[in-house]
């Protein structure tokens, strides 16, 4: 989506949103929602678990009855959870905060 697009649609929203007399808060609740981080989607292969997002990859394995997830190619760095959703839910949340760090709203 080109910029003026992306203003395209977030003006259509803030127009829709005052004509519905709705309060500013609501309004830039819709706009965020526009703008906010996307759910991961999974992809399965054996007990293996990845999902693709602007900031990066997520992996999530199974072994020895855990589910270890990581971000990228980093191991090291890698998380233990009792459940496949308990894991997809960490990486969510790590996903959601990069999607902010990387913003300027989130930056400033």
């Amino acid at each position: 989506m080109t910029r003026d697009e992306m203003i395209t649609a977030l003006t259509r929203v803030i127009i829709d949103h005052r004509n519905a007399s709705r309060a500013s808060d609501e309004i830039a609740k819709a706009v965020l929602d526009l703008c906010g981080p996307k759910p991961l989607v999974w992809e399965a292969e054996e007990n293996h678990w990845y999902a693709l997002c602007p900031t990066g990859s997520y992996h999530i394995y199974s072994a020895n009855g855990l589910f270890h997830a990581h971000e990228g190619d980093r191991f090291s760095e890698r998380l233990e959870f009792p459940t496949l959703e308990a894991a997809q839910s960490a990486a969510q949340s790590h996903a959601d905060a990069a999607h902010w760090a990387n913003t300027k709203m989130g930056s400033e």
